[in-house]
């Protein structure tokens, strides 16, 4: 493939991420506000059958919360999710994006940070299948 369509199918493949990535920071976004905050972080969790404490939320927020508004809107949501940049809320929004049959226009179950999230975050995933088809390591 020549450098020029490679470069043209990667920015169509971001272009895609990012869609999805915006519809789950919608579902995020329980009051419609355009932003993030600490009890809808919650309220994600909680929906998702996640555990997550107060401690982990502040985490959350000192991570992506870039501006120090106690808010995050999606620009801060975006440059954390592209950056690979491992938290709690990573889980919860693989796990959005697994409800929301998503994961495949996010492109997140290929390697993110060393891993597919599918091998990280769903026990039901064949490693040898992750293995053959993302070349990861068998479990």
């Amino acid at each position: 493939m020549a450098e020029a369509e490679q470069k043209e199918e990667n920015k169509d493949l971001d272009l895609q991420s990012k869609e999805a990535i915006q519809e789950v920071f919608k579902k995020f976004d329980k009051d419609g506000s355009n932003t993030i905050d600490y009890d809808e972080i919650g309220m994600l969790a909680k929906e998702l059958g996640v555990d997550i404490n107060e401690e982990e939320v502040k985490k959350i927020f000192a991570d992506l919360d870039v501006n120090k508004d106690k808010m995050i809107d999606f620009d801060e949501f975006w440059d954390w999710w592209s950056s690979g940049r491992p938290n709690k809320l990573e889980k919860l929004v693989y796990f959005k994006l697994k409800s929301m049959k998503l994961l495949k226009k996010a492109h997140a179950d290929f390697v993110r940070i060393g891993g597919s999230l599918d091998a990280k975050y769903d026990d039901s995933i064949d490693t040898h299948y992750a293995a053959i088809n993302y070349g990861e390591s068998p479990g």
